[in-house]
């Protein structure tokens, strides 16, 4: 058997000496045990499914989805026209229907048309992301308003937001406050978009 050392031996003893009281009846009870039994009421809502079914995400999430694919759209005409107007000067080039000196001339406005592109593709990304990160802010403020005025009462010590298991792995079911976090958000949202709030 393997020796503890001294200073852990004695860690260990006080340990258990400062958990173990004995009552007036003589019988020992487990003060650790006791504090942990302090009653809080916790409770936990799936933040993936609350996302998923808010409908205030699925709108400002699909409106993102429109600027990006409009973005993508445009990204990509503007660089088939540029692709289209290089392709073509070089066949131009290549027949030899124009001279060289017009063809250096044209093909430098094309590069710099080229260049312009990519700062301006670069722009739009950026923009994109952005809106990414002010929509997401937007949905998590409008949970975590929503969250704060549910438990105004108090009733509550801790609300989880759950995503991917965690924090929670398991709990129980009369807990999971998910189904009314969505009705209630649902509900607000409703007010807001038909002007009633």
């Amino acid at each position: 058997m393997k020796k503890l050392p001294i200073l852990s031996l004695i860690a260990v003893i006080a340990l258990a000496a400062s958990c173990k009281t004995t009552g007036n009846d003589g019988a020992t009870v487990n003060a650790a045990a006791d504090s942990i039994a302090v009653k809080s009421n916790i409770a936990y809502f799936q933040l993936d499914k609350v996302i998923a079914e808010y409908d205030m995400a699925n709108d400002t999430l699909g409106a993102l989805q429109t600027i990006q694919g409009n973005v993508a759209a445009d990204l990509q005409r503007r660089e088939a026209k540029i692709t289209k107007e290089a392709t073509e000067l070089n066949e131009k080039y290549q027949k030899g229907l124009i001279i060289s000196s017009s063809y250096q001339m044209q093909m430098e406005k094309i590069q710099k048309s080229a260049e312009a592109f990519q700062q301006h593709a670069a722009q739009k990304q950026q923009e994109l992301q952005e809106r990414q990160v002010v929509a997401m802010n937007q949905i998590a403020d409008a949970i975590k308003t929503y969250v704060d005025a549910y438990n105004a009462d108090g009733k509550f010590d801790i609300i989880l937001a759950n995503q991917g298991g965690t924090p929670v792995i398991t709990g129980n079911p009369g807990l999971d406050l998910t189904q009314a976090i969505i009705d209630g958000l649902n509900e607000e949202y409703l007010k807001v978009k038909n002007g009633k709030k």
